[in-house]
């Protein structure tokens, strides 16, 4: 995300209105890096999502948008049964047809307390960022793929690769010509402008 922020002039200034989490074993070396100590835990947007929902009174609103049509539609029906919450209304990511006023309008109709949006980075926190203003939920959350591992709709890896805090490689390998950028270019480059935080400091 940080790397994206700083190709899209855009997507930067969107994230000042955000909280931004920690998430990744790179974080915290960069944290070593810089401050000499890690983040007390990560909070990688799997695990954080689910206890999120876990924590939520019973019968709160949560409206979804995007994923695959399949992957959101079971997702709703999965947080009202594993969760007693209200999924009040979804849309997938895939519709090009989807008029983007008239979701709003059904994401406010919808007097959604929690708004989970799956559209990738900087795709979800560009359109939060855009469409917050027009909301009177409570919390939006850019979730990215955790609508395709709550409902088993892409293996994640295995507990031994996140005790290892290498769930980053499981994923490459599974999926290596979406994210070879990611974990290649993307964190070379990362990497280089901690350090070149480091030494200006």
């Amino acid at each position: 995300m940080l790397i994206q922020a700083r190709r899209h002039e855009i997507a930067e200034e969107s994230l000042r209105d955000f909280l931004i989490l920690n998430d990744g074993v790179a974080l915290d070396a960069a944290s070593h890096i810089l401050y000499r100590e890690a983040f007390p835990e990560n909070l990688n947007g799997t695990d954080f999502v689910t206890k999120l929902l876990e924590s939520a009174p019973r019968g709160a609103r949560v409206f979804l948008y995007g994923a695959l049509p399949e992957v959101v539609a079971e997702t709703a029906k999965a947080i009202e049964t594993r969760f007693g919450l209200t999924a009040c209304g979804y849309a997938d990511g895939y519709d090009r047809m989807l008029d983007q006023e008239a979701l709003v309008k059904k994401i406010e109709e919808s007097k959604a307390d929690i708004l989970l949006v799956a559209l990738g980075n900087p795709k979800q926190e560009l359109w939060l960022s855009e469409n917050w203003p027009r909301l009177t939920t409570s919390i939006g959350l850019g979730v990215g793929a955790w609508m395709d591992f709550f409902v088993a709709h892409k293996k994640r890896a295995p507990v031994a690769f996140r005790m290892l805090r290498s769930e980053w490689l499981f994923r490459l390998l599974s999926e290596p010509r979406r994210l070879w950028r990611r974990y290649s270019i993307d964190i070379v480059t990362f990497f280089f402008l901690v350090a070149r935080q480091a030494l200006s400091h």
